[in-house]
């Protein structure tokens, strides 16, 4: 109805309410939406393909130069290698074949197996969202893999962008018995995050999917945690990942962006933490609320452990989506004040070619070729290799811990 008032006409303030169960619809329009996006981008396969490798990148990761590697090409010490039907004859290596050569030829360390090493557990994580976990989670595996290592990815986010990073069709729900509320559920918990895994595009890498189904899990555990005193929560993750730390060389799990039960849990398992943080003010506030929050819950949990105090072979802070402007420069000044050595020197900026990686579901590493220049995405590409270089010796570490653990026992 058309409200006059004096010489004014006061037309009828539309209504905005609407019934929870209306946005059903709207929802299964996202979802069509996101699919055919998707679909598009990942066209004509619809499914995540590994990047192929030139020789001279072959060569790169295995730490030869051009001529050495020809030489073992002609040798016949290097097979396979397909060659593009072109004018250019140029010769592409698969992903399995790149890292076959590099644990063949490669100067990298290796996992001494036979000596009892297992698997390092790296938890990433920060109570803030929209840092980068996910992303460079799925990177830092990534390019582990390309330094001949096997690795697993554990998603322990609901919102399951690591799932999606890792192949894992967004459309095909994956149920809560198939994600990690398998080892949570109240009802007859696996003992192992065996059944749950799966392999991905990306060779030498298996991932354990998240889904929205997966927050129940948050529910899940304290209430066992009724049900059984002697119950504890923050070792479900420890425990049921155990059984298969012989099989991999790295696990890494993404954690949500909060201090649950979940987190704590991937947490409490990992022996190295990586905490990526873009270098701004707000983020700088929420770290310093991350560290006494995460804090204050081990000393408590600690106090109930019988395996007495939290001992993490590493922390790592990463800079992440570095942006290059004078405020940035501020922040990171305080943040190397604070947190001094746990700073990694490397330093992920924030760039065109991550932002075009990320909407074709991927990170850099998934790059076949970058149609910008060769400098920009040489940039971001050695960051994270910088990173991972800088991990490793903490990763060594965990493996000569976990050695000297199981001696003891």
């Amino acid at each position: 109805m058309t409200d006059y008032r004096g010489d004014e006409i006061v037309l009828p303030r539309p209504s905005r309410r609407m019934l929870a169960t209306d946005l059903v619809e709207t929802a299964r329009k996202a979802e069509a939406a996101f699919a055919k996006i998707r679909d598009g981008m990942l066209a004509p396969e619809s499914v995540k393909v590994p990047p192929t490798y030139t020789a001279s990148k072959v060569a790169a990761l295995c730490g030869l130069d051009r001529n050495q590697f020809n030489y073992r090409l002609r040798k016949g010490d290097v097979v396979g290698g397909a060659t593009e039907d072109d004018e250019s004859r140029v010769r592409k290596f698969t992903l399995s074949e790149a890292q076959d050569y590099v644990r063949k030829f490669g100067k990298g360390v290796r996992r001494k197996a036979e000596a009892g090493e297992k698997a390092a557990i790296i938890a990433v994580a920060n109570f803030k969202g929209g840092v980068g976990k996910s992303s460079t989670t799925m990177a830092l595996a990534q390019g582990l893999t390309l330094r001949g290592l096997r690795c697993l990815l554990i998603d322990s986010d609901p919102q399951a962008s690591l799932s999606t990073l890792a192949g894992i069709a967004y459309d095909t729900f994956t149920p809560y018995e198939k994600t990690m509320g398998a080892v949570c559920t109240i009802d007859g918990p696996l003992d192992t995050v065996a059944p749950l895994i799966q392999p991905t595009y990306w060779h030498n890498l298996d991932v354990i999917p998240a889904s929205t189904a997966f927050y129940t899990a948050d529910l899940e555990l304290p209430a066992r945690q009724l049900r059984d005193s002697q119950f504890r929560f923050w070792r479900v993750f420890a425990d049921t990942i155990e059984p298969v730390r012989d099989r991999y060389d790295v696990i890494l799990i993404d954690t949500p962006p909060s201090l649950s039960y979940i987190s704590l849990n991937a947490i409490m398992a990992a022996q190295i933490c990586v905490i990526p943080v873009p270098p701004e003010f707000l983020d700088f506030a929420s770290l310093t609320q991350f560290w006494t929050l995460l804090t204050d819950t081990i000393a408590e949990i600690d106090e109930r452990d019988e395996g007495g105090g939290k001992v993490f072979e590493a922390v790592h802070l990463m800079l992440s989506k570095v942006k290059e402007s004078q405020a940035t420069d501020v922040v990171r000044a305080w943040m190397q004040t604070v947190y001094k050595d746990l700073i990694t020197s490397a330093e992920i900026p924030e760039s065109v070619v991550v932002s075009k990686a990320a909407v074709e579901f991927g990170t850099v590493y998934d790059v076949s070729k970058y149609s910008g220049t060769l400098k920009t995405y040489a940039r971001i590409h050695d960051a994270y290799e910088k990173a991972v270089s800088e991990i490793m010796p903490s990763i060594e570490a965990a493996w000569a811990s976990s050695a000297s653990n199981s001696a003891t026992r």
